[in-house]
């Protein structure tokens, strides 16, 4: 800096003008102080016309001040960087986008499965595909990476390393983390929960990383390509990888993607011209040789590997889903696909599609698990049958392909798991068996229900009824797996009670943690994890409203409202009838009054900060004023803010009322606060 400003000196009609340095520029609101502190003689020289030598001298001057400035407030910044080294929360945000692109190199070096059977997420993919280091590159040498060196260096360095970059995959991305020793490992263990490594395996409850042990949430989205075409829905409208980049930028980490016994049994070697030729599907077939060209001349089975590895380029993982037999939409009672030993529904097929289906892409190791059988249903359903045949699929699923999970449905749609309760199947598959259960709205003829009935007492009753069915599989002494792989509304929000029925049910998604998939592949809300079990973090709240999608969070004015879930605060409630608390704080949640916002007071003791599940459905949180009546949370109409006001139905089953507005839910996380 000092060299360059002397070198000023040389032209006498030079002005100065002291751009903000861009290294500088993430460390948030301690340097934008520190940038209105300084001199005002910083930002600029008015040069006036006088003699040359005056010019000089005033110039001269000038420097010297700007030099003086310019040491005091690199002082002040060397002594930030070195407070913003311990405390994590005040990382550089240029870190996290490092730390993304290197983990997988990290996993690469240590512990991980031979490279036959091993592949990694890619948050970043096209950002990581974009790297190509100079010839003759050489990474720096962190032998001791222990994150008490200038990480901003090393950032700037790799940055500018890789600003004119081509494309030549992510292998050159490893030589920059090749010579990483040490605490390196440790470091990935610190990173985000989206990065993950396969294959992936279970541990009590939870879908893990089958590597390190940490927790990887299913947050699928369904894509149909078991009906008719036997292709995929949407080819004909979209390139496939415009739709599989759709699903990244979309934030979902899997899709479950469906397909049927026969086109593995009976269509293997037709290509998807000739079958939707065979379906006089002919505008559609136009549509595919428009959007996706090279697809039109591949076989069926070659497609639906082509769909696969397309999601995989994004980073997408896959559940290869068996929805049917018969290509057709599913599903009815009487439709033939619904049981074994139903119309098309023959055992011995259906063994023989799966094992063909397992066999062809079990050297795509983005696909993370099979499933059995879609929504096995009908009058022919029986418990008995079901052990018989879906132990024998599971078991015959990974003795192909051990490295794949194996997913099981459950009776009557999918919506019935309870004679597990008693009963196990007797196998985990080394760790590898997870169940799946569904939900709608129209689950059990509810349909008209979640207008007609007093909401707080239905949701309640709904929940609790998918818990017993299904949800009690995560609990107990020997917890396993839940997918719930269906659920869904139409998506367009315009039906009022479909509506109502999300947000009781995202309520129970969230709070119990469950792995996730939507049907379909739309723009939705996304429902994040918020537990890891490998994570030493203290578990406390978040404090999720299922109407809003959002999560209560505290501004800087210390004003309380809606916000992301990502970045919401944290909170304890030690039991019902308990005080909310900051967590890390001594400062508890207080009601003032009907319509006013809540507080945060060290006034722990009062009845107003005392605060317990006020109906039912346990899905709102209520307090009481000065007066001793009930105030309930609630987000306030057209606004984030948060509020307190009366209780909706709250003691009223026969209430018709719609609560939802003062839905919340207290969420466990143990997952490290992102600031």
């Amino acid at each position: 800096m000092q060299s360059i400003l002397k070198q000023l000196m040389l032209s006498p009609k030079a002005g100065i003008f002291i751009k903000e340095n861009p290294l500088y520029d993430n460390f948030d609101s301690a340097l934008s102080k520190l940038k209105k502190e300084a001199h005002p003689d910083v930002m600029s020289v008015m040069m006036v016309d006088i003699t040359a030598e005056a010019a000089m001298t005033e110039m001269e001057r000038k420097i010297n001040l700007v030099m003086k400035v310019v040491k005091e407030q690199d002082h002040k910044i060397t002594a930030l960087r070195e407070q913003m080294q311990i405390h994590e929360t005040t990382k550089s945000s240029q870190t996290p986008q490092l730390q993304d692109m290197i983990t997988s190199s990290i996993r690469a070096q240590y512990g991980g499965p031979p490279q036959t059977s091993f592949m990694y997420s890619k948050p970043y993919t096209k950002r990581i595909n974009d790297l190509r280091m100079p010839v003759g590159y050489q990474p720096l040498k962190f032998q001791q990476f222990d994150r008490k060196g200038n990480l901003n260096q090393h950032v700037a360095h790799f940055v500018e390393t890789c600003k004119n970059t081509g494309s030549r995959g992510d292998q050159l991305v490893k030589q920059f983390v090749r010579s990483l020793k040490g605490n390196a490992f440790k470091w990935y263990i610190d990173l985000e929960p989206e990065a993950y490594s396969l294959p992936l395996s279970t541990n009590g409850r939870w879908i893990i990383d089958a590597t390190t042990g940490r927790r990887v949430k299913l947050m699928c989205v369904n894509w149909a390509g078991h009906m008719q075409g036997m292709l995929v829905e949407g080819l004909h409208r979209r390139p496939l990888d415009d739709i599989a980049a759709l699903v990244a930028k979309l934030r979902f980490n899997c899709v479950r993607l469906t397909y049927s016994i026969h086109m593995f049994t009976r269509h293997a070697n037709v290509t998807v011209k000739q079958s939707f030729e065979n379906f006089d599907m002919k505008d559609a077939l136009v549509g595919i040789a428009q959007n996706n060209p090279s697809i039109l001349n591949l076989t069926l089975v070659e497609a639906y590997g082509a769909v696969v590895d397309s999601l995989a380029a994004h980073g997408i993982m896959v559940v290869s889903d068996n929805h049917i037999s018969q290509p057709r939409w599913c599903c009815d009672n009487d439709d033939g696909n619904g049981f074994f030993g139903d119309r098309y529904f023959d055992p011995q097929e259906w063994f023989q599609g799966i094992s063909l289906a397992a066999q062809s892409l079990k050297s795509k190791a983005q696909v993370v698990a099979m499933s059995l059988r879609n929504e096995p249903r009908g009058p022919n359903q029986n418990v008995e049958k079901w052990f018989q045949y879906m132990s024998q699929g599971a078991k015959l699923i990974h003795q192909i392909n051990p490295n794949a999970l194996v997913v099981v449905s459950g009776l009557s749609y999918d919506t019935d798991l309870s004679f597990l309760r008693n009963r196990s199947m007797g196998f985990n598959l080394d760790n590898k068996l997870v169940f799946e259960a569904h939900l709608y709205s129209f689950t059990n003829n509810m349909r008209d229900f979640w207008m007609s009935k007093p909401l707080n007492t239905f949701c309640a009753s709904i929940n609790q009824g998918f818990e017993d069915r299904a949800g009690f599989l995560v609990r107990g002494q020997n917890p396993i797996p839940l997918f719930v792989s269906e659920f869904g509304i139409d998506q367009t929000g315009t039906n009022e009670g479909q509506n109502r029925f999300l947000s009781c049910f995202f309520s129970y998604l969230t709070e119990n943690d469950f792995d996730w998939g939507l049907w379909a592949l739309q723009e939705s809300q996304r429902l994040l994890f918020y537990t890891d079990p490998s994570s030493n973090f203290t578990t406390s709240f978040i404090m999720y409203h299922p109407l809003s999608g959002g999560c209560m969070r505290m501004n800087k004015k210390y004003q309380l409202g809606i916000s992301s879930c990502k970045t919401s605060n944290r909170w304890s409630h030690e039991q019902d009838g308990a005080p909310i608390k900051l967590a890390g704080s001594i400062l508890c949640l207080k009601a003032i009054g009907v319509g006013l916002p809540p507080i945060l007071s060290q006034d722990c003791s009062s009845q107003q900060s005392i605060w317990k599940y006020g109906s039912n459905a346990k899905l709102q949180l209520a307090t009481v004023d000065e007066q001793g009546q009930a105030l309930c949370l609630q987000r306030a109409s057209h606004s984030h803010q948060i509020v307190t006001n009366k209780c909706l139905c709250s003691n009223d089953s026969q209430c018709q009322e719609d609560p939802q507005s003062q839905w919340f839910t207290l969420v466990p996380s143990n997952l490290r606060l992102i600031a």
